[in-house]
């Protein structure tokens, strides 16, 4: 199972109201479960960079021992769920 978490591109207002309700800066991606594994994953271009808040997640998710991967294409996300 994957799906996405929608954390960009929206009005202050709309901000203001997923927060209200959870939504939290820094969040991966895409979030994969897998038969006793969950893995956070973050998409970027060949050039982009993390933001400090996408940072604090990795680690955050790494101490609690989940896996986390930053990923620049389909091969390597391929390579990450296989």
């Amino acid at each position: 199972m994957i799906f996405s978490v929608p954390n960009d591109g929206i009005s202050a207002t709309e901000q203001m109201r997923k927060v209200a309700n959870g939504m939290m800066s820094g969040v991966s991606d895409l979030i994969v479960l897998q038969e006793n594994r969950v893995i956070f994953i973050e998409c970027k271009t060949d050039i982009g960079k993390q933001s400090e808040k996408q940072k604090e997640f990795q680690f955050s998710v790494e101490n609690l021992g989940f896996e986390y991967y930053l990923v620049r294409s389909l091969d390597e996300f391929k390579q990450v769920i296989l």
